[in-house]
């Protein structure tokens, strides 16, 4: 076993990094010409998006929120959802838990932090959460999508249930 230096003295650390960027209200780009036509598609007719389509539903908190927006672009076989409360696998797993999940919402105002990032297969963004008429403090949070074929296999939020 390595000696320690339990009396040695040391510099403290430094603060953390701060990060400059503050919270605005999440705004994608315009939805594409494509992602319009689905948009006005039967739900039980859509089929799979451009990876570029996804990426905008889901930092479009009107969009990405909505259970009959988001459910029929999870992989039916291969797609896995995380969250602080549960994790869910398959897609009817996934729609379920969504549409549970809305009925149980309460109003919230979702505002960006900072830039969504895309890679073309991948998304994420930080978000803090407000109840209507909050200013300050609420929830932050940080979600992360994967895509593959048109469809969302992945996505995991990550935020504080305290």
């Amino acid at each position: 076993r390595p000696p320690t230096d339990a009396d040695a003295e040391a510099a403290p650390l430094p603060d953390p990094p701060q990060t400059p960027w503050a919270s605005e209200p999440m705004v994608a780009d315009p939805p594409s010409d494509a992602l319009r036509a689905w948009l006005d598609t039967p739900v039980g007719e859509r089929g799979p998006l451009d990876h570029a389509d996804i990426h905008t539903i889901m930092i479009t908190p009107e969009l990405g929120l909505d259970p009959d927006i988001v459910g029929p672009l999870w992989h039916d076989a291969d797609s896995r959802l995380v969250e602080p409360t549960g994790e869910y696998e398959g897609a009817e797993a996934i729609r379920a838990h969504l549409a549970a999940k809305r009925a149980n919402r309460t109003s919230l105002t979702l505002e960006q932090v900072g830039p969504p990032l895309f890679n073309g297969s991948c998304t994420s963004f930080e978000w803090v959460a407000r109840a209507p008429g909050q200013q300050s403090g609420g929830v932050r949070g940080a979600s992360v999508c994967r895509y593959r074929d048109g469809m969302i296999v992945y996505a995991a939020d990550y935020y504080d249930t305290a």
